[in-house]
């Protein structure tokens, strides 16, 4: 009968999305920044990112985490998460983070520039392109935010040589071909 009793008041807990009070005054009021060391990287090169979530506010916020982890730091290509450097408890039950009066908290991290294959389970590097740097906190009421900020992956500067060393003879070819008509 007790377990009965159990069962019920976590299905009730599921199915009413946890305590109305989850968006809780003041987690709107919450800033964050995401930032990267530069802005263009060299292929292979380590890109490192320091995500920080503040409270401002005169009073402690509680965000209520639906389990796994407080804050995924997601890397996407084309809006398509290629691996995910994520921080928290890795728990698979409901927890609160709290937030002091002023408390800042900062994660930092490094992606090395390989992705993640999740249908055959392999890491493969990326390729040059433009890419999305997403953190978003796994709150329960969606508060704050996820906040995005774009990175360029260029190809290492021995390869941009090969290009240029082939490119600029075929352009002379050109040039005396023309004139000798």
């Amino acid at each position: 009968m007790r377990y009965a009793k159990v069962r019920l008041s976590v299905a009730v807990v599921i199915c009413l999305g946890l305590p109305a009070g989850i968006h809780a005054a003041g987690v709107d009021h919450l800033q964050q920044t995401l930032e990267t060391d530069k802005g263009v990287y060299f292929l292979g090169e380590q890109v490192h990112i320091t995500y920080v979530l503040s409270n401002p506010t005169d009073s402690s916020v509680s965000i209520w985490i639906p389990g796994g982890y407080w804050l995924h730091l997601w890397v996407l290509d084309d809006g398509v998460p290629i691996i995910d450097l994520a921080e928290g408890l890795g728990i698979a039950s409901f927890y609160k983070e709290t937030l002091a009066p002023g408390e800042v908290r900062q994660v930092d991290r490094s992606w090395d520039m390989i992705e993640w294959d999740w249908i055959n389970g392999v890491r493969i590097p990326v390729d040059p392109g433009v890419y999305e740097i997403c953190a978003c906190v796994n709150s329960t009421s969606g508060y704050p935010a996820p906040i995005q900020k774009p990175i360029t992956i260029i190809p290492e500067p021995v390869v941009l040589m090969y290009l240029l060393a082939w490119a600029l003879p075929c352009r002379r070819k050109r040039r005396i071909l023309r004139f000798d008509r």
